[in-house]
């Protein structure tokens, strides 16, 4: 899956380095792990919900609803 990430769209992951982007909100943190072979990814934003409405089969879908358009780079 890494090897995916490889190239111009992602140039932090592509030379190993650790990228942080602070916004309002909305932030995002990428770094290597593995030497290399794999990487973390950590994004966090405002959710005022209640956590008890919460729901794992939803994560990905609400991680990218919260983040799209937001870092247009």
């Amino acid at each position: 899956m890494v090897s995916l990430l490889y190239g111009p769209d992602f140039p932090e992951i592509a030379s190993g380095s650790n990228s942080s982007r602070i916004g309002a909100n909305h932030h995002a943190m990428t770094y290597t792990i593995g030497a290399g072979s794999s990487f973390n990814m950590v994004l966090s934003y405002v959710d005022n919900s209640d956590p008890g409405t919460w729901k794992s089969e939803t994560t990905v879908e609400d991680m990218r609803r919260e983040f799209s358009g937001w870092d247009p780079q």
